[in-house]
């Protein structure tokens, strides 16, 4: 669990904030006053990515184990704010939206919570293309090129095969480097074979 200083613009901060229309206006009036940070997970679940009639279809289910996380870290986050003050913490919480005291914090029961009923969202997606040897359980091999197309190569995220449980930013571009100096070495291999042939 990582607790992330985070800070959207007012746009983003008012459609997480509960009700519509005028209730809505009445919390986002406090933007002034907002402070705003974020649970990070290394999620154990993972998404799937398939055809249904020609369109791609993305699922995800989210695990007990992961959600049980999940919660614990918005409860910190939670108890953090009221130590330090805070008179209501908004919660990404669809039947709790927020709360005015830290009592309120024991009507908080995970399990009796559905993961869909708590709003989270991903940053960092990767695996859609998972890198591996065997082109069943991996669209692409470890130097990056596709296992059923030849000479196509993915350099992204969508090859890191799990959750690195850190912004993958530095990741990405070690696999990147990796993949393209494998390119450079294969393609000096063919020059070297044409001019042999010619």
């Amino acid at each position: 669990i990582k607790l992330i200083n985070i800070f959207p613009p007012p746009g983003v901060i008012a459609a997480t904030l509960p009700g519509f229309g005028k209730e809505n206006w009445e919390h986002a009036k406090q933007f002034a006053n907002l402070s705003a940070f974020g649970v990070m997970i290394s999620d154990d679940a993972s998404g799937r990515v398939r055809k249904t009639m020609g369109i791609p279809l993305v699922t995800y289910q989210m695990k007990p184990e992961d959600k049980a996380k999940l919660v614990k870290g918005l409860v910190l986050l939670a108890e953090l704010y009221f130590e330090a003050g805070a008179k209501r913490v908004y919660l990404p919480f669809h039947k709790m939206p927020y709360l005015d005291n830290v009592d309120d914090l024991k009507k908080i029961i995970p399990e009796d919570m559905p993961g869909k009923w708590i709003e989270s969202g991903s940053q960092h997606p990767l695996g859609t293309c998972r890198m591996g040897k065997d082109p069943k359980t991996s669209v692409v091999n470890e130097f990056g090129e596709c296992h059923r197309i030849e000479n196509l190569f993915l350099a992204d995220g969508s090859a890191i095969p799990t959750s690195v449980a850190v912004n993958p930013q530095i990741t990405v571009m070690a696999l990147a480097t990796k993949v393209a100096d494998y390119l450079k070495e294969r393609v000096g291999k063919l020059k070297g074979l044409a001019r042999a042939a010619s």
